[in-house]
């Protein structure tokens, strides 16, 4: 087993920590170049068009008291700084409006990666043609706005001055946070094969969080949409669980969730009322999304206990502040403690050869019979 404090090194996101369920399919058209350039490759990517609307949201009411955005950072004050200016800007208006309708519309924005500047205009990325993180992608509504807002504000030259501060919160990310390691982990445990990771990062992006991912032309691809710390690296052990914890929850959706519809049947009898496992406000309306939940989170149990010594893997599972036995709870998950009891236990008691997958039908004959 390897040291944790040697391989992880994140940053605890300030406010709530809510995460988009679903590793919903992107539309997409992957290209023969695009195929030989990213194979293999893990890719760290701050697109420009979405922190534009990032800086949207930080402007609108909702975006000034809500858990969206890490806030009270020196990059959240320079943004504020520069553009509270606009904040009666027509784009932020509307941005507002979707806001406040449900929260959750957030994530109806994150489109916004699949596109780019092409001077002063906004164009198709080339590779995405939208960001299917919910069913109804709205950038494209928005984008003649965004134009405007973009060059009004001088946007792009704001993005483009603080590109060292981007840069070495970046560097600090690939360098602390294996996400190679997580990816070679779940290829051993889950069927699933991804032939590239992108992990698009923002400064501003707060407590939710989200994955998807999309396949053509022989080629596999899943995409994490996660926040990018701010404040310099911590050192304890609960400050590195908890950076690892952001992107391996939403990394490890695109393994679990094919999983669950391969056993959706069986999932009908073992969770016949969600409810009972289920009191989360807002999102996992669903046996389906609860059990998407359940185990993406316990997963990284495992992971954890495979990748640390036992003296770190017991501070993991005692810790109080950020254990999942009691985050997973406080969100509404009130059976996590035992159902992440149950798997780990199974796995340390598995056969040869036999994965998390394996696991599976053994997990949903426990949950039957409680």
């Amino acid at each position: 087993m390897r040291c944790l404090l040697c391989l992880l090194l994140p940053v605890l996101l300030a406010g709530c920590s809510l995460e988009q369920l679903d590793s919903l399919q992107v539309d997409h058209q992957f290209f023969d170049d695009y195929i030989a350039q990213n194979r293999g490759r893990v890719q760290y990517i701050a697109p420009e068009v979405y922190e534009l609307m990032h800086v949207v949201i930080a402007l609108t009411p909702t975006g000034r008291r809500d858990c969206l955005l890490q806030r009270d950072t020196p990059y959240h004050r320079a943004v504020m700084a520069q553009f509270d200016t606009y904040r009666n800007h027509p784009l932020v208006t509307q941005v507002e409006k979707l806001l406040a309708a449900n929260r959750w519309n957030y994530t109806t924005l994150a489109d916004a990666a699949a596109y780019r500047f092409d001077g002063d205009r906004i164009a198709f990325g080339g590779v995405y043609r939208k960001i299917a993180v919910h069913p109804e992608a709205k950038f494209a509504d928005y984008r003649t706005l965004a134009e405007d807002f973009a060059r009004v504000s001088r946007f792009q030259a704001f993005f483009q001055a603080q590109q060292s501060l981007y840069q070495a919160a970046q560097k600090r990310y690939e360098q602390t946070v294996p996400i190679r390691a997580m990816w070679a982990w779940l290829e051993t445990q889950f069927p699933a094969r991804y032939d590239s990771y992108q992990v698009n990062l923002s400064l501003l992006m707060g407590c939710f969080h989200f994955t998807n991912s999309g396949s053509g032309n022989g080629f596999a691809e899943t995409r994490m949409f996660v926040p990018l710390p701010n404040s310099e690296t911590p050192t304890t052990l609960v400050e590195l669980l908890a950076r690892s914890r952001v992107v391996f929850t939403e990394i490890d959706h695109n393994y679990v969730n094919p999983l669950t519809t391969q056993y959706n049947r069986q999932l009908s009898k073992a969770m016949n009322n969600w409810r009972d496992w289920n009191t989360a406000q807002g999102g996992y309306e669903s046996r389906y999304e609860t059990m998407n939940e359940y185990m993406t989170w316990a997963v990284f149990t495992l992971y954890i206990y495979d990748t640390t010594t036992p003296n770190e893997f017991a501070q993991f599972q005692a810790d109080k502040s950020e254990g999942l036995d009691q985050f997973m709870p406080n969100r509404g998950f009130k059976r996590f403690p035992v159902f992440n009891a149950q798997l780990l236990t199974l796995y340390k008691a598995r056969k040869s050869g036999q994965t998390v997958a394996d696991l599976y039908p053994a997990m949903l004959d426990w949950m039957a019979n409680r």
